[in-house]
C-alpha cells in the first residue's frame, strides 16, 4: 500500500504512480527538483544539453529516472523529451520547465545571436515544453506545469538584459496559459528564485 508523505508544510501528498519530466535537469535547481519527485515516488525524465553531465546526473539520481539529451530551445528536441518520457513511464502528470542560459554582457553590446539564443532558450523553450506536453497531460485527464521563472523577472540587474527580459515573458506567459489550460484540469505556475 502507498503510504502519503509529508512535506516540509506538513501537507500530505503521494506521487506514486506519476510521471514528471523536468528539463534542464542535471544540474542546480532542475537537479533538486528531480531528486525532490523521485523521493516522493515520481518517475521522471531529466534532459540536459550536456549528454555526460546528463548520464551522471541520472546515476547519481537512481531510482525511475531516464535522461534525454536536447536542447529546449529546440521544438523538435522538446517534442522528443515529451515522447520518451511517455514512452518510457506510460503518460505524463507534471512538466518542470527549468532549462535556460542567462549571459554576462551588458545588452547594448550583445549581438544579435546572442539576444535570440537567451531568447529562445529562457522563453521558447517554456513555449515549446507546454506546447508538447498538453497532448499527453489532456489523456490523463490534467496535470501540472511549474515554470521557472527569476527576480530577474522583476528586477533586472545589469549585464543579463535578455535573460531578464525572457523570464519577464515566462512569467506572463505562465499567467496566460493558466487561464488557457484551466478547462483540461492543467494547472500552471510559475517561481521566480533568486540567485542559486
Amino acid at each position: 500500500m502507498n503510504q502519503a508523505r509529508t512535506d516540509f508544510a506538513g501537507v500530505n501528498y503521494r506521487l506514486e504512480g506519476k510521471v514528471a519530466l523536468v528539463t534542464g535537469g542535471s544540474m542546480g535547481i532542475g537537479f533538486a527538483i528531480a531528486r525532490k519527485l523521485l523521493s516522493s515516488g515520481a518517475s521522471v525524465c531529466i534532459t540536459a544539453r550536456d549528454v555526460d553531465r546528463g548520464v551522471a546526473a541520472a546515476r547519481e539520481l537512481g531510482g525511475q529516472v531516464v535522461f534525454v539529451s536536447g536542447d529546449m530551445s529546440v521544438s523538435a528536441d522538446v517534442k522528443r523529451a515529451v515522447d520518451e518520457t511517455v514512452a518510457s513511464f506510460g503518460g505524463l502528470d507534471f512538466l518542470v520547465n527549468n532549462a535556460a542560459r542567462s549571459q554576462s554582457t551588458l545588452t547594448i553590446d550583445m549581438d544579435e545571436s546572442e539576444w535570440d539564443e537567451v531568447i529562445r532558450s529562457v522563453l521558447y523553450s517554456v513555449f515549446y515544453g507546454v506546447k508538447h506536453a498538453v497532448g499527453p497531460m489532456r489523456v490523463r485527464g490534467g496535470g501540472a506545469i511549474v515554470n521557472i521563472g527569476s527576480n530577474s523577472s522583476f528586477r533586472p540587474a545589469p549585464g543579463i538584459g535578455a535573460y531578464a527580459a525572457g523570464k519577464a515573458g515566462v512569467v506572463n506567459l505562465t499567467m496566460l496559459l493558466a487561464q488557457e489550460l484551466r478547462e483540461d484540469n492543467i494547472r500552471v505556475n510559475c517561481i521566480a528564485p533568486g540567485a542559486i
